[in-house]
């Protein structure tokens, strides 16, 4: 039953949320039987909340990048940076530096710095064949 009028201010919000949920189930159930492709014909409600409400779980190397971003201090243009010159994330792990160790930048200038050699000797690449 759609509420017009009146009657839509006198009931309550949960009353209004179920008529808008009934009314949009039928819409869905009337224009899915009405004209919709095979493959689409199969689809319910239930099953495209369901869809929408799945997350992928976050796999080990995405919690490894996690990892490498805090115990490195990285950003994520750093981290962009780092995987765009396929850098592992273990190997950023390993190389902060330590206290032993005052020659070695730290991981988040180390990567700059080789980024930006690599992108230098792209171009230098680039410029001989053009």
């Amino acid at each position: 039953m759609l509420l017009i009028g009146r009657d839509f201010h006198a009931n309550n919000s949960s009353q209004i949320r179920l008529d808008l949920f009934v009314l949009a189930y039928n819409l869905g159930t009337f224009l899915r039987r009405l004209a919709l492709l095979g493959k689409i014909k199969q689809w319910t409600l239930r099953s495209l909340l369901m869809a929408k409400k799945k997350k992928k779980p976050p796999n080990k190397k995405d919690k490894l990048w996690a990892e490498a971003k805090r115990r490195c201090r990285l950003n994520p243009e750093d981290v962009r940076m780092a995987k765009e010159m396929g850098l592992n994330p273990r190997s950023l792990i390993k190389n902060i530096p330590s206290k032993t160790e005052p020659w070695k930048l730290p991981v988040k200038d180390w990567i700059c710095e080789m980024y930006r050699k690599r992108q230098a000797k792209s171009a230098r690449k680039k410029a001989r064949k053009g």
